[in-house]
């Protein structure tokens, strides 16, 4: 597959092919940061549809229950998140 590029982004992609990085590396890097953004996208609406729809827990609630699940001892961190 043949493509034509600005000449902005082949400086570009040159500037990123070095050290034995290959400018398919660069893109296909660059295409890996775009997917992965998607997909931190898409966990962030889906968070977001939950809370709509009033899937929600209190923090206090949930950190009691995820302690207890994973064996954490109730005091063993006094610092909480702040949001």
């Amino acid at each position: 597959m043949q493509m034509e590029l600005p000449d902005d982004i082949i400086q570009r992609v040159k500037q990123r092919a070095v050290s034995g990085v290959s400018e398919a590396d660069v893109f296909r890097k660059g295409l890996d940061a775009l997917d992965w953004q998607d997909n931190e996208r898409a966990a962030i609406q889906e968070g977001i549809g939950d809370m709509q729809a009033g899937h929600v827990q209190e923090f206090d609630e949930f950190d009691r229950e995820f302690r207890q699940q994973h064996g954490i001892a109730p005091d063993a961190s006094n610092s909480k998140p702040v949001w």
